[in-house]
């Protein structure tokens, strides 16, 4: 696996250092808002790609558990996975029953992806940086950490649906 650049340098400082390798965060369908309320998701992934679905609550909880335990040191790297892996079609049917009502899931080109992103303000390093992601996590990604007892967070995709988005559409 690659290591990103701030990776090494945080391996670098001589700290003891946890790296969280997150799945795709439930809070990005809050980007999505819109779509969402004229019952669309939009993904540039194919819409049957699976991908591990987090919620951020979660990491944070994982992050703090590890931070105020004394008991580790070195340089250490800790897949964060949802429940579940989901493809976008699930979601899609997800946020069917949760929201009661229609959505169905739409694959958009990476030209789309970019407008969108330039249309909320993000910057063009920004806007390719997501791209490239896109892009890279669906060919032949295979996560550094399998799912597992330590990896797996307890948060389903329905649960944070009903407490976040609901109230948001």
């Amino acid at each position: 696996m690659k290591i990103a650049v701030t990776e090494q340098q945080l391996d670098a400082s001589g700290g003891s250092v946890l790296h969280l390798r997150c799945g795709y965060f439930f809070t990005n369908l809050l980007w999505d808002l819109p779509s969402l309320r004229e019952g669309v998701l939009r993904t540039p992934w194919p819409l049957r790609h699976q991908l591990s679905w987090v919620d951020p609550r979660d990491i944070g909880e994982i992050a703090a558990a590890r931070l105020l335990n004394t008991d580790w040191s070195g340089r250490h790297a800790q897949a964060v996975h949802g429940p579940a892996d989901l493809s976008f079609a699930q979601v899609a049917e997800i946020l069917t029953q949760v929201l009661d009502r229609p959505i169905r899931a739409e694959a958009i080109s990476a030209g789309q992806l970019r407008a969108s992103l330039r249309a909320v303000g993000m910057g063009e390093l920004q806007i390719e940086g997501i791209v490239g992601m896109s892009s890279g996590m669906t060919h032949n990604f295979v996560a550094e950490n399998k799912r597992g007892v330590l990896t797996t967070t307890p948060t389903p995709l329905a649960a944070w649906a009903y407490t976040n988005l609901i109230p948001a559409i």
